[in-house]
């Protein structure tokens, strides 16, 4: 939960940020609908999480699919930007999946019901 493992927002392929940093590279082209988070997400991150997904809503076509494989760790704030996604894309007629979430990632969104709203991509259990 340290700034150091607060790292990346990215399209995939994957590339590591700097350690303690943020990457929010150039927007992926509109065909791509995939978009990988390293680092914890939470109070610190969340702001910069949302205005790249926003970003990502508004300058592609298709369902958003957010793989956070390399994510330990999400608080509420990062619940409240996938909410955030989710509003934005539904009206769309497009949806919002985590794809690759570690077991404490899964274990929150499912305490606070969000796996009912938000589904799960690759869930191991």
């Amino acid at each position: 939960m340290g700034s150091d493992q607060r790292d990346a927002v990215r399209p995939v392929p994957t590339s590591t940020a700097p350690s303690g940093s943020l990457g929010l590279p150039d927007l992926p082209a509109a065909s791509a609908d995939v978009l990988a988070v390293a680092g914890d997400i939470d109070i610190a991150t969340a702001p910069r999480l949302r205005e790249r997904i926003l970003e990502h809503v508004d300058a592609t076509q298709g369902d958003l699919v957010l793989d956070v494989a390399d994510v330990p760790f999400m608080d509420s704030s990062g619940f409240a930007v996938l909410l955030t996604a989710q509003q934005r894309l539904k009206p769309l007629g497009r949806r919002l999946a985590l794809r690759n979430a570690q077991p404490p990632v899964i274990s929150a969104l499912r305490m606070s019901r969000l796996d009912s709203v938000i589904p799960l991509e690759g869930d191991p259990a």
